[in-house]
């Protein structure tokens, strides 16, 4: 039995040491990250903004295209199988309105679209999201010669709904996370709320099949995921503006917010298994791997050694207790000055005997533990700092949401290969 525990503990240990690794990774690299001064040759008018539109609100609707024909670019709104009231608004705005005859989904609305381009540079902007004013000069200014893409830093808009608040907790809990991978050299993705291209690059990408076409077990999403991965493939860096914050409306409900996030799960575990396939994952950088495979390894972990942990509580309380309580008197020696002579002692005493080494183990899951619990700490203390406005709330339902997304994640990868509608937009 004690065999069983120890190999348990140490499973404990490794995975104590890795979630370490990446809250101290993401929480150093993140506060050393500083965007370099800028400056481009480049006008609004070599910009071309593509809005996708289906079933939006026609209020939010309004609002992002008021935004985006605001920036001095062209503007291209493109009716995924529909078209009032949006080409009414659209051409009393001054955009160009297109349309298909039959939905076809996201991916298939940006491929039709940007054969209309004419510009050097495309911006792909959800229907229900808001960019400030000067937000296509400024994204401009962080191309070079060697960068493909751009993309801002996403906020949630706050309209004292629930949901909301989680969202937003959920996107600045990603920041540090992707600040960590942009002081590495790329974004980790370039969002499909709202990026922009160099055309040439990615026209003839998009405006194909392998883009509008592209499922991921039978479902249609991850077209930004994917246009990261072409960019990058092509030799090009993914940027993120992080000075540049734009404002995408909240899902309705819970329901909705979940089904979003269930969706965005899934295309994660699909992209992490094709990339480590085709060998391209590793070639991302240390950051991109650690935090790839926390990030969807965290949930399953932590349900395996819960259920040890609860099997062994459940059949064996006096023995685990007991085992426990061992550790604890030696690990207190730890901690105590001048005596930690008398901790050496005992773990010596322990080994002497030939007794299993299970104290040991647990002392060692305790010390990583407590570290990792503390770099976890800060970690969350630096995302509080980055909530602008309503911390206490958006803290407060954030880490509801947390517990939900913990299920979710596991769910997700249960059902991983079966086909679902994922959509919020049925």
């Amino acid at each position: 039995m004690d065999i069983v525990l120890i190999c348990i503990y140490y499973a404990s240990i490794a995975f104590g040491i890795f979630s370490a690794l990446y809250y101290t990774t993401n929480i150093y690299l993140s506060g050393k990250f500083k965007h370099s001064a800028m400056k481009s040759n480049e006008y609004p008018k070599n910009v071309t903004i593509i809005i996708p539109v289906y079933k939006e609100e026609i209020k939010s609707f309004s609002e992002t295209l008021k935004a985006a024909t605001s920036q001095g670019a062209q503007v291209i709104v493109f009716g995924d199988g529909c078209e009032e009231p949006y080409k009414s608004v659209s051409i009393k705005s001054g955009a160009v309105f297109r349309s298909s005859k039959n939905r076809g989904g996201k991916r298939a609305a940006l491929s039709q679209a940007i054969h209309f381009v004419k510009t050097k540079y495309v911006m792909f902007l959800d229907s229900d999201t808001i960019i400030p004013k000067d937000a296509v000069v400024r994204m401009l200014s962080r191309f070079g010669p060697k960068v493909g893409g751009v993309c801002p830093n996403i906020h949630v808009k706050k309209d004292h709904n629930v949901v909301s608040y989680c969202a937003e907790f959920l996107e600045r809990t990603k920041e540090i996370m992707f600040r960590a991978l942009s002081f590495q050299g790329n974004a980790m993705i370039l969002t499909g709320q709202c990026s922009m291209y160099k055309t040439t690059l990615i026209r003839d990408f998009v405006g194909s099949k392998d883009f509008s076409e592209f499922k991921i077990f039978g479902a249609s999403f991850g077209d930004d995921r994917q246009l990261t991965n072409f960019v990058l493939k092509k030799g090009y860096k993914a940027v993120q503006d992080f000075d540049v914050r734009v404002f995408t409306a909240p899902q309705k409900t819970f329901t909705n917010l979940l089904r979003q996030q269930m969706r965005w799960t899934k295309t994660g575990y699909a992209f992490l298994f094709r990339e480590m396939l085709n060998g391209t994952f590793w070639k991302r950088g240390f950051t991109y791997a650690i935090d790839n495979l926390y990030i969807y390894t965290l949930p399953i972990f932590t349900l395996v050694l819960l259920l040890f942990y609860s099997y062994f509580l459940f059949l064996y309380p006096g023995f685990f207790y007991s085992k426990i309580s061992a550790a604890l008197n030696a690990l207190i020696h730890i901690y105590v000055p001048g005596n930690l002579s008398i901790f050496l002692n005992s773990v010596s005493s322990i080994v002497n005997k030939g007794i299993p080494h299970i104290q040991i183990a647990i002392i060692i899951n305790l010390i990583v533990r407590s570290i990792s619990t503390f770099a976890l700490l800060v970690f969350f203390a630096i995302v509080i700092l980055n909530i602008k406005k309503e911390k206490t709330r958006t803290v407060f339902y954030g880490a509801l949401v947390l517990l939900a997304m913990f299920i979710l994640s596991l769910y997700t990868l249960l059902t991983l290969w079966k086909k679902q509608r994922w959509s919020t937009r049925q």
